[in-house]
């Protein structure tokens, strides 16, 4: 038995898949940890406010939900943050997330009676700008992998 131990505040909420454990704090503190071992991967500061929802898919991405009104994205792999989704009016307070052919889909449900559907394309590394279409969307995607919607097709 493991005990994970690490945030200073009360835990929100936690998803696992594998050996990794991550968790969400009412302070806005999110933590990977190895359920193996109990080591503490990594711990990102990137919510103002309570996480609400864990959401964890087997490739390595991680989502969370929080009562910022925001979605903050990671990839386990590197460690970094990849983005931020916004359009809730109110906090979310519910978050699952399933891969794609095309990357992940994303969904979130907040205090503001909304269902949001997100649609994510897989990174992509290239040298130069490249346009590439997605689910009648026209996405842009930069070498460092990140993309973002230009303009519904």
């Amino acid at each position: 038995m493991h005990t994970l131990a690490g945030h200073e505040n009360p835990v929100r909420c936690f998803r696992a898949i594998g050996q990794v454990v991550a968790s969400g704090a009412a302070d806005g503190v999110v933590k990977v940890w190895n359920s193996e071992t109990g080591e503490l991967i990594n711990t990102y500061n990137e919510h103002k406010e309570e996480v609400s929802d864990i959401a964890l898919l087997e490739n390595g991405e991680l989502f969370t939900a929080s009562y910022d009104k925001s979605i903050r994205c990671f990839d386990l792999e590197s460690g970094k943050s990849t983005g931020r989704l916004m359009g809730h009016q109110d906090l979310i307070k519910c978050i699952r997330a399933q891969p794609t052919e095309s990357g992940s889909r994303i969904i979130s449900g907040g205090w503001d009676g909304l269902i949001k559907i997100w649609d994510r394309p897989r990174k992509v590394k290239r040298k130069k700008k490249i346009k590439v279409r997605a689910s009648e969307r026209e996405w842009a995607c930069l070498e460092d992998g990140f993309a973002w919607l230009t303009r519904d097709v």
